[in-house]
């Protein structure tokens, strides 16, 4: 296992997000947690709950998998020229993603801890910042590590958020109602 300069930099973008999941939470109504432990759930529809957040996690986790190890000789490169270029646009990417994420979490924190409605910028941009954010770092790192397995991830990955985000709306709306209608209606989902 040998780690260089660039491979630290997505390590170091990864401690971030594992500060944020352990550490930093996102208070939201469709963590996997609180999914799984609705009562109008059934145990099937549960453990599909889990099981579509660990096969996101999992491939949310691949670039970190090949900072440390490599990218496995039996995974499928992609070319993208000239490389050192593609790496420094993909580290950039990964770094303005995480700090998006970041700036968007420590905001809504704020807005919940004081009761408010966040819709200052980026929410007032995004409903979804902070997951803009991760799909901008998952962006960075294929192209830090361009292989079909990052691509595929990328894919599985936003599909399954995408659908969280889907079920995190309609709480929302079921809690706020015309004011969540009308906030839905003014800022977009992603961009």
């Amino acid at each position: 296992m040998s780690v260089d300069f660039v491979d630290g930099l997505v390590l170091a973008c990864y401690a971030s997000l594992w500060f944020e999941v352990f550490v930093w939470r996102v208070p939201s109504v469709a963590s996997t947690y609180e999914i799984v432990r609705a009562s109008d759930r059934s145990f099937a529809r549960s453990a599909l709950e889990l099981a579509s957040t660990i096969l996101g996690v999992s491939a949310y986790c691949a670039p970190m998998y090949f900072a440390l190890f490599g990218i496995p000789a039996w995974c499928v490169p992609f070319s993208v020229s000239p490389v050192a270029v593609w790496t420094i646009v993909g580290v950039l990417l990964a770094i303005s993603g995480r700090v998006l994420t970041m700036f968007a979490i420590g905001r809504l924190r704020i807005a919940v801890r004081d009761g408010t409605v966040e819709n200052r910028w980026p929410y007032g941009w995004s409903r979804n910042p902070a997951l803009v954010g991760l799909y901008v770092f998952f962006a960075g790192a294929c192209l830090v590590y361009p292989c079909v397995l990052t691509l595929v991830g990328l894919v599985v990955f936003v599909l399954h958020m995408h659908r969280r985000v889907l079920l995190e709306e309609t709480v929302l709306d079921q809690l706020h109602g015309d004011s969540y209608r009308a906030y839905a209606s003014r800022v977009r989902r992603y961009l």
